[in-house]
C-alpha cells in the first residue's frame, strides 16, 4: 500500500465564526466516508487538547493526531534560531510541524506562518466586492491586498463554489496559482434526530408550526428582510411564527442585533418572532428539522452551511436568488427562491409553503453522494499539488 497523505489541518472552534470549525469538522467526516486506501493521515493543528478531542471524540478517523500552534522557544533556542535565519532564512530548531511531518497544509493562513512548503489557501467568497459598504476600508484593503498577492504567486487556493472561483477569474485575470472548487457538504450527529422537539419547542416557547432561520446575525445575512415580510403578512391578518438562531454579535455592525430587535417591537412583532441565539447544535439540528421550513435570506454566501444543512435532511428551504444558491440547489428540488430585496416576494413565499408543503410532498434525495463527492474531491486536490 501507498504511503499516506499526511495533511496539516488548521482548526479552532469558535463561536465568533463557528462555520469555519465546522467546516473543518465536515472535511474530516467526509474523508472518514472515504475507502480506508484513500484516507490521508491527518495532522490537527489546533491551540489546545480540547479542540483535537472534540474533531477525534465526534469523527472517531482512525488516522489523525495534533500538534499544538502554541509553541514557545526559551532564550537559548530564540538567539540560536535568530541566528540562523540571518543566514540560512529558517530556524535551526523547530518546534511546529514541517515537511517532514506535513505534505499539504489547509487551509494555509499568513498570520500562522509554518515552515511547510506546500500549502493551499481557501478563499470562500468575495463579498466585499460586492457589498463593500459592511467592510471597514481598511478590511477591503487587507482582503484585496491579500488576494492579489496569492494571485501572483505559485500557490494554490481552494474556492467553495464555481461562483466564486469566477469572481476570483474576473478579478485578476492574470493569476498564476493553480485554483480549485471544492464545494463541500456536512455530516450531522446522529443524535438529533432522537430528541423530543416538543420539549425544545416548550423550552424556547415556540408554536407547534414555526420557520426557522440559523443563521449569525451579520448584517449580511438579511434578517431584517425576514422581519419586513412577516410586517407584511400580519398587516394583512396573517401571524406567522419565525424563530432565529445564531450569535447576535457583528463585529462591524455593533448596533445592528438591538436595530433588529426595535423593529420587532416597533411594529408589534413580538408574538411573530423568536430569538434564541445560539444554541446547541443538536437541538438547531432538530427545529431545522421540525420548522415548515428553513429560510435562508442572505445578501452573499460563498457556499452556505445552512443550504447544506437543508439538503442534508431533505426538508423545504426558501432561499434567496442568489447565483451560488443556485448552484448548490441545482440537483435538489425541496427549493423556493426569492428575490432578497423584495419582502413582498418573501412573505409570499412563507404563505405558500405553510399552506401547500407538509414535508410528505417532498422530492427524495441522496445526500451521503455529496459527502463522499466532497472528501474524494478533497483528496484529489491534494494529490494534485503533490504531483502523484
Amino acid at each position: 500500500m501507498a504511503e499516506r497523505i499526511k495533511v496539516g489541518l488548521i482548526y479552532s472552534y469558535q463561536e465568533q465564526w463557528i462555520a469555519g470549525a465546522y467546516y473543518i469538522e465536515n472535511l474530516v467526516h467526509a474523508l472518514n466516508a472515504l475507502p480506508d486506501a484513500l484516507k490521508p493521515s491527518i495532522v490537527l493543528l489546533c491551540s489546545n487538547n480540547k479542540d483535537f478531542e472534540r474533531i477525534n471524540r465526534a469523527t472517531n478517523y482512525p488516522y489523525i493526531n495534533w500538534h499544538s500552534l502554541n509553541v514557545k522557544y526559551n532564550i537559548i533556542e530564540r538567539v540560536i534560531n535568530k541566528v540562523c535565519r540571518t543566514i540560512t532564512k529558517r530556524n535551526f530548531i523547530e518546534k511546529l510541524p514541517t515537511n517532514k511531518n506535513i505534505d499539504v497544509l489547509f487551509p494555509s493562513m499568513d498570520f500562522i506562518p509554518l515552515p511547510v512548503e506546500r500549502k493551499i489557501y481557501w478563499i470562500p467568497d468575495f463579498q466585499e466586492d460586492y457589498l463593500p459598504h459592511f467592510f471597514s476600508e481598511e478590511e477591503v484593503k487587507y482582503r484585496k491586498s491579500l488576494q492579489k498577492r496569492l494571485s501572483e504567486l505559485e500557490t494554490n487556493i481552494v474556492f467553495s463554489s464555481q461562483d466564486a472561483l469566477n469572481d476570483f477569474e474576473r478579478l485578476y485575470p492574470k493569476h498564476v496559482c493553480k485554483t480549485y472548487v471544492l464545494r463541500f457538504a456536512v455530516t450531522h450527529p446522529s443524535g438529533y434526530k432522537s430528541l423530543d422537539i416538543q420539549n425544545i419547542r416548550q423550552k424556547y416557547n415556540i408554536p407547534k408550526d414555526y420557520f426557522f432561520v440559523p443563521n449569525q446575525f451579520w448584517v449580511h445575512k438579511n434578517h431584517i428582510l425576514v422581519l419586513k415580510a412577516l410586517q407584511v403578512l400580519k398587516s394583512k391578518g396573517e401571524d406567522y411564527c419565525v424563530a432565529f438562531s445564531g450569535k447576535q454579535e457583528d463585529y462591524r455592525s455593533p448596533n445592528h442585533f438591538e436595530k433588529l430587535k426595535d423593529y420587532v417591537q416597533k411594529h408589534q412583532l413580538e408574538e411573530n418572532v423568536r430569538f434564541l441565539g445560539f444554541i446547541d447544535r443538536a437541538e438547531q439540528l432538530a427545529l431545522m428539522k421540525h420548522a415548515k421550513a428553513v429560510i435562508q435570506p442572505s445578501l452573499f454566501e460563498g457556499w452556505s452551511t445552512v443550504v447544506e444543512d437543508v439538503k442534508a435532511m431533505n426538508q423545504m428551504v426558501i432561499l434567496s436568488d442568489l447565483k451560488v444558491h443556485r448552484e448548490q440547489t441545482e440537483n435538489y428540488n425541496n427549493k423556493h427562491f426569492f428575490n432578497p430585496h423584495d419582502e413582498h416576494d418573501l412573505a409570499t413565499k412563507i404563505q405558500k409553503v405553510y399552506h401547500e408543503y407538509d414535508g410528505s410532498n417532498n422530492f427524495s434525495y441522496n445526500y451521503q453522494n455529496d459527502i463522499e463527492r466532497f472528501g474524494k474531491r478533497f483528496v484529489e486536490i491534494l494529490r494534485d499539488v503533490i504531483g502523484n
